[in-house]
């Protein structure tokens, strides 16, 4: 398999990561609206602020108010969604990596620990050593595996445990 091939396979897992997180708080979204019409009210109300925002900007407008109400919508809407039992985050996107919030990369330029693990494991896993790994390690080394003298000594034990 090719550099290529490993790194896309790599950055797909990442990304397949990032939309079952985005997925997964978009069903949490969808619960709290149907339990709280006032939650759905405010959603509706959050969605349209940023068309505001930018128009308001171009009219050469203050657009403070709005990010003030804005503000004041997000807070309320975190107050009811712990009133319906739910954790005041339960509706965030909950990223398997936090450092990059599942992109692979970090301030958009540096590659992210994440996707370098990733990119090993699909190096390992199309290697000829893949399955080997899985079942060799330190572990369950055995150096008398390696000893051919009659008396049972091993060379190996006489030069690094004498």
């Amino acid at each position: 398999m090719s550099n290529y091939d490993i790194f896309a396979k790599a950055k797909a897992e990442i990304d397949a990561r990032r939309s079952a997180a985005r997925a997964e708080a978009e069903g949490r979204c969808e619960i709290v609206r149907s339990e709280s019409e006032e939650i759905a009210k405010i959603d509706a109300e959050l969605s349209g602020t940023g068309m505001l925002i930018f128009k308001t900007a171009c009219l050469g407008g203050d657009i403070t108010p709005i990010k003030e109400r804005n503000k004041a919508l997000q807070a309320k809407r975190r107050e009811l969604i712990v009133g319906l039992g739910y954790p005041e985050d339960y509706t965030d996107v909950h990223y398997t990596c936090e450092e990059c919030s599942d992109t692979g990369f970090i301030d958009g330029t540096k590659v992210c620990g994440c996707l370098k693990e990733l990119i090993i494991k699909e190096r390992i896993a199309s290697s000829a050593m893949g399955r080997l790994i899985e079942r060799q390690s330190f572990d369950n080394f055995d150096l008398e595996r390696y000893c051919k003298s009659p008396k049972g000594v091993c060379f190996f034990s006489l030069l690094f445990f004498s």
